[in-house]
């Protein structure tokens, strides 16, 4: 490989992933907050993170880049613990190793505890190939005529046959409607059989929330997925793609396939 092209893990390259991150995330918390005022969705910047609220036992409710751009303090510390005292909610801080390592010693001190790892993969957009599909399954931007078909369908693929609740397709439904994510479907047959999205911001394209439903899995639908975002987020001029996921899962094994690659591992902590 033309070593021009080969993308390092460093310091301003986490910053870029989890910038967007962050954008992302609070792009959806603002809309839940619009869709929703009851919910008491926010979030706010402190010190380079993004700290955020936006259910209870919503998987954004936490701290996103924290140590990324500002030195951590303890009276940073204080004003983000405060944020979700507010809000009655656990705290939770995503930190990447590209932060300094002062950043889980004074988590550590102050009674947090890492719970939860999660890999953090790139893909310059300009490699070839992804793996060409190869399957009936067709991939398109959803209409906007099929919100609940599509939630429907990703909520089934997360459930794996347990009931859906409407809070869990509020999800689905929310990310329909944010600025800068776009939602995609995985048809076969007429049939919306899979999901996925993606967050398009500052030329990162940040791939998420695929599901297949369980009777259609292994007929190609998540390639599929790959291959089609790829192409979109070139045609939209994004010259890196990411997704995140728990380390060693099947979504990564199908990830490396499509050519991504670990540049980094999260560690969540939660604060007891």
């Amino acid at each position: 490989m033309n070593t021009e092209k080969i993308i390092f893990s460093d310091k301003t390259l986490a910053q870029r992933i989890e910038r967007v991150d962050g954008l992302s995330n609070a792009a959806f918390v603002e809309t839940r907050a619009k869709l929703f005022p009851e919910s008491k969705a926010g979030w706010r910047g402190i010190g380079g993170a993004f700290a955020m609220f936006d259910s209870p036992q919503s998987p954004l409710t936490q701290v996103f880049a924290l140590g990324l751009f500002q030195d951590v303090s303890t009276d940073l510390m204080e004003e983000i613990e405060d944020f979700f005292r507010r809000h009655n909610a656990s705290v939770f801080i995503e930190v990447c190793p590209l932060a300094d390592v002062s950043v889980s010693n004074l988590l550590h001190e102050r009674g947090y505890q890492p719970v939860e790892q999660s890999n953090v993969l790139v893909k310059l957009i300009d490699e070839e190939p992804l793996l060409k599909p190869q399957s009936d399954v067709q991939v398109r931007l959803t209409h906007k005529d099929e919100k609940e078909a599509w939630a429907n369908a990703l909520g089934k693929g997360w459930a794996n046959g347990e009931e859906i609740s409407e809070e869990f397709l509020d999800f689905f439904k929310i990310s329909y409607e944010t600025d800068g994510t776009y939602c995609f479907a995985a048809v076969l047959n007429d049939e919306i059989i899979a999901g996925g999205v993606m967050n398009l911001r500052e030329g990162v394209a940040a791939l998420a929330g695929v599901s297949t439903v369980a009777k259609h899995r292994r007929k190609g639908a998540q390639n599929a997925l790959f291959n089609f975002r790829i192409n979109f987020a070139r045609e939209h001029n994004c010259d890196i793609a990411t997704v995140v996921t728990l380390p060693g899962s099947d979504s990564q094994r199908n990830a490396e396939r499509n050519g991504f690659r670990v540049v980094y591992t999260r560690t969540k902590w939660m604060l007891k």
